[in-house]
């Protein structure tokens, strides 16, 4: 799997993943998927381990920084125990920056989702 960003300005407009075939999901059709689902919270320390760590002085950390956090909830695709990140990297970061030690988000497992979920981010 691929992840990329369309970029203008300063940060990503679009964020897209793409699977080895060719298969492509938008932030906007998993947040579609997503939308009926409520958020709940989970500690910080259970994500840590899933998250993006980008290289010091990357300009990513600038955007954790300026993230807030009344944003949408982070979603979270389980997959056979294990954890992806789909959107919220930087929120997360945030989070733990301000020192937090839990944070919303909503989580779903990939069966719940349709099959073209499973090619882009099957483990």
């Amino acid at each position: 799997m691929k992840q990329s960003h369309t970029q203008q300005q300063q940060f990503p407009t679009s964020t897209e993943w793409i699977a080895l075939d060719g298969t492509v999901i938008t932030l906007s059709q998993l947040l579609l998927h997503t939308s009926t689902l409520l958020p709940h919270t989970v500690s910080i320390h259970t994500l840590e381990s899933a998250l993006i760590n980008w290289p010091q002085g990357s300009r990513e950390w600038q955007r954790v920084a300026e993230v807030g956090l009344a944003q949408p909830p982070i979603i979270l695709v389980h997959t056979t125990g294990a954890i992806t990140i789909a959107d919220g990297h930087h929120r997360i970061h945030r989070a733990r920056q301000l020192g937090h030690t839990i944070i919303a988000v909503k989580s779903i497992t990939l069966s719940e989702l349709p099959a073209v979920y499973t090619r882009v981010f099957g483990c």
